[in-house]
């Protein structure tokens, strides 16, 4: 499992606060950010495209934490 610390995920925040919902933001930025391999989001996330919006990120984000989840129970 790839796991980024607390202290990780504050950065990631800061980094994202000046970003507006619909402003691209390419994989791998999102990957240096995060410490997931850009592959990983790409797959995990069924993402085609290298950037995708904050709005589309977090849609996509949820989806994935309701399909991992409902499996798990």
């Amino acid at each position: 499992m790839i796991t980024t610390g607390i202290s990780g995920t504050k950065t990631v925040k800061n980094k994202f606060e000046n970003i507006a919902e619909n402003e691209k933001v390419s994989l791998d930025t999102l990957a240096e950010l995060t410490g997931f391999p850009k592959e990983f989001i790409q797959d995990e996330l069924g993402l085609i495209s290298d950037q995708i919006t904050l709005k589309n990120l977090r849609t996509n984000m949820l989806k994935y934490l309701e399909s991992v989840t409902s499996s798990a129970t």
